[in-house]
């Protein structure tokens, strides 16, 4: 359960799922509930579909699972841009943070769910150190905890 939910908030963002947590309370507090219920909770607060989600979380089994292909990093103007391929390598989507590294700050950028590959792109004001999955260790991602 509590993976469903930290997943869910990856999806949702801070504010949409704090939108979710008040729009369930206010409908169902004390009450049974069913996906239904938590799903139309969730899809008010995003705005979107999300039987994908639910698909996977409550219905399947499977793993967050990606990989990082192609990782160019140049000079551009006064700046640097980093492109990297996101590939979805595991069952189950996620909208996966990849990292950029200058000195001890990281920028993150977080791919769409629902692509199974993507170009992300990061510009930064000065040459990245790294470039990462998950470098904040927020995910249940398999192959980020390996780094």
């Amino acid at each position: 359960g509590s993976l469903m939910y930290s997943a869910l908030r990856d999806v949702l963002g801070e504010a949409a799922f704090a939108r979710f947590l008040r729009d369930y309370h206010a409908r169902w507090a004390f009450r049974h509930v069913d996906e239904a219920a938590m799903r139309a909770s969730a899809e008010r607060a995003h705005g979107r579909p999300l039987g994908w989600f639910f698909a996977q979380w409550v219905h399947g089994t499977g793993n967050i699972d990606y990989a990082l292909r192609d990782v160019r990093v140049r000079r551009v103007g006064g700046g640097w841009e980093t492109r990297a391929t996101l590939v979805r390598t595991g069952g189950y989507r996620h909208p996966m943070p990849v990292g950029v590294r200058v000195g001890e700050r990281w920028t993150i950028v977080r791919g769409d769910p629902l692509r199974d590959r993507e170009i992300l792109v990061v510009r930064t004001a000065d040459e990245p150190a790294e470039v990462r999955l998950d470098p904040l260790g927020t995910t249940e991602s398999v192959t980020a905890r390996r780094y």
